[in-house]
């Protein structure tokens, strides 16, 4: 398997090289001091192998990654980790792609100061 597309020290796009399929490989560590071309063995390394995605859920995680900070991928990541072990669960690899977008818009409003009191107020008054 060699690199593509190195995202953070944590996240590398790699291309198996039996049969020429791209995969993100996600795990601590698995893309420090790496560069594109690079060859590298998920078997020895202590990481998610994320398989079985589609072209699709991968086209969409390049794209994404363009415009939202890889931080907010891994917080994704994290959260519907620890919910899939809580409820016991697999959740489809979409929702990592779109709880970072929303996350991401949300700070985004957040930071800045897009959004309308009165509207968190009425909000606010129906949860409650």
């Amino acid at each position: 398997m060699r690199i593509a597309r190195v995202f953070n020290n944590n996240i590398v796009l790699a291309i198996d090289d039996n049969n020429h399929t791209e995969k993100i490989l996600w795990g601590k560590g698995v893309g420090f001091q790496k560069k594109s071309g690079d060859q590298i063995n998920p078997a020895n390394q202590d990481k998610i192998f994320v398989q079985n995605t589609t072209s699709e859920w991968l086209q969409s995680f390049i794209n994404l990654t363009n415009e939202i900070p890889i931080l907010y991928f891994e917080l994704s990541k994290k959260i519907v980790d620890y919910a899939s072990s809580k409820l016991q669960v697999e959740f489809n690899p979409f929702l990592i792609i779109s709880l970072a977008d929303h996350l991401y818009f949300a700070a985004k409003r957040i930071n800045n100061s897009f959004y309308n009191i009165g509207m968190l107020n009425e909000i606010k008054k129906n949860i409650i």
